[in-house]
C-alpha cells in the first residue's frame, strides 16, 4: 500500500478525469478540496472548476471542503479500496465545509470504486 497522499490523489484524479460521464455529471461544480492526514503532515489540495480538476497541489491552502482522516484511510479511499461513507459514519473521517461538496466527492469515489 502506498503511503504517499499526493501519489494516491494523482491516481484518483487520473481515474476521475478519464470518466467522461462523471465529469459531465459535475460540470456545474466548482470546489477547492483539501485532503489532510490527521496523523501525518501530508496535505493535498485539489482545485475543481466546472467539474474538471484544474490542479493538484502538495500542501494545503484555503479550501471549500477539508477532509481529514488518518493517512492510511485517505490512501485507501483514493486507491478505491474503501468507500468514504464507512469512516465518515464512524467518525474516523471528518469534514469542514458544505455537505453538498462532500456528497459529490462521495458519489465520485463510490462510482469509481464500483468500476474498479
Amino acid at each position: 500500500m502506498s503511503t504517499n497522499l499526493a501519489t494516491s490523489a494523482r491516481a484518483f484524479v487520473h481515474r476521475y478525469q478519464a470518466d467522461e460521464g462523471l465529469k459531465a455529471d459535475h460540470r456545474d461544480w466548482n470546489c477547492t478540496l483539501s485532503l489532510q492526514a490527521n496523523d501525518d503532515p501530508q496535505r493535498v489540495g485539489i482545485v475543481i472548476v466546472a467539474g474538471e480538476v484544474q490542479s493538484l497541489l502538495v500542501g494545503a491552502g484555503a479550501a471549500d471542503l477539508v477532509v481529514s482522516a488518518p493517512l492510511a484511510t485517505l490512501v485507501e479511499i483514493l486507491e478505491l479500496r474503501l468507500n468514504p461513507n464507512q469512516p465518515y459514519l464512524f467518525g474516523e473521517l471528518t469534514l469542514q465545509g458544505e455537505e453538498a461538496d462532500f456528497m459529490r466527492v462521495d458519489y465520485i469515489a463510490s462510482t469509481l470504486c464500483a468500476h474498479a
